[in-house]
C-alpha cells in the first residue's frame, strides 16, 4: 500500500506520488527527509496536516494529500519511512 503511493500516487484521488516532493530516496533539498525521522513523528505530522494544525506546506498541498489519505496509509507510509528504508542520506 504504502509503496504504490509513494512510486504512483492515486490518479483518482488527485494524490501525487510522495516521490514526486521527497525524492525516490525520501530526501531531497527544499523538502523535508522523510527517511530521517521515526514512525510515529512522521504519523503525527501527517494527522496535523490533516487537520489543518500544521500549515508550513508550500500550495496546501500537503494539507491537501494528507486529509485525502486514509488512516491505515498514513500508518502505511509513516511505517516505511519511519524504518528508514532508502539509502542512507546523513551525507547529502
Amino acid at each position: 500500500m504504502a509503496i504504490e503511493l509513494i512510486l504512483f500516487g492515486d490518479g483518482r484521488r488527485g494524490i501525487p506520488p510522495c516521490q514526486a516532493c521527497h525524492g525516490p530516496a525520501g530526501s531531497v533539498k527544499g523538502a523535508p527527509s522523510l527517511t530521517t525521522q521515526n514512525a510515529a513523528y512522521l504519523l503525527e505530522q501527517l494527522n496535523h496536516f490533516a487537520k489543518g494544525d500544521r500549515a508550513n506546506d508550500i500550495n496546501v498541498r500537503m494539507r491537501s494529500i494528507a486529509r485525502q489519505l486514509t488512516d491505515q496509509e498514513k500508518k502505511a507510509l509513516a511505517e516505511y519511512y519511519g524504518a528508514g528504508l532508502g539509502p542512507d542520506v546523513s551525507a547529502w
